[in-house]
């Protein structure tokens, strides 16, 4: 059996863990369905907020630059408690939480893939890797928060 090398390591542990993300990310999506679960618009602008930063931070080991240590922040908890005390509510906050800690875990591990000693990957690859992980938020943010109407981008 041909050895594996480290440009295809990097790879296949990329695309699986962040199919992983993707996948939860799919669930959290489920739970826009306001039938079943209860949300504040803060809490999903808190949700959606930490999800940006976790990119971000984890986008950075992958720089000229990185953090010297890797990230260690693995579970997501919403810093306030829920102002609707209600099943819906708690049930959206108990698995938004849980999903986002996945989500989380994975992406830690997706920066240790940024040791260029153990894996080999190009620029290309980082940004496809990204841009892959910072659209499926947005689309997934759109589905609690679904255009009704038309409005031009302010620029």
């Amino acid at each position: 059996m041909e050895k594996e090398n480290r440009s295809d390591r990097f790879k296949r542990l990329a695309e699986t863990r962040m199919s992983k993300v993707i996948m939860n990310m799919d669930l959290i999506s489920n739970l826009s369905n306001k039938q079943r679960y209860d949300y504040t618009e803060s809490e999903i602008e808190e949700l959606f907020e930490e999800y940006q930063r976790k990119g971000n931070e984890i986008k950075q080991y992958f720089s000229e630059n990185p953090p010297e240590n890797k990230p260690i922040e693995i579970n997501f908890i919403f810093s306030k408690k829920g102002d609707q005390l209600n099943k819906k509510n708690i049930d959206f906050r108990r698995l938004s939480e849980k999903r986002m800690s996945r989500i989380f875990k994975d992406m830690n591990l997706i920066a240790n893939l940024s040791t260029k000693t153990n894996y080999a990957y190009s620029e290309d690859e980082i940004i496809e890797l990204f841009q892959a992980y910072f659209e499926k938020g947005v689309g997934v943010k759109e589905r609690f928060f679904p255009r009704s109407q038309f409005k031009f981008s302010r620029k």
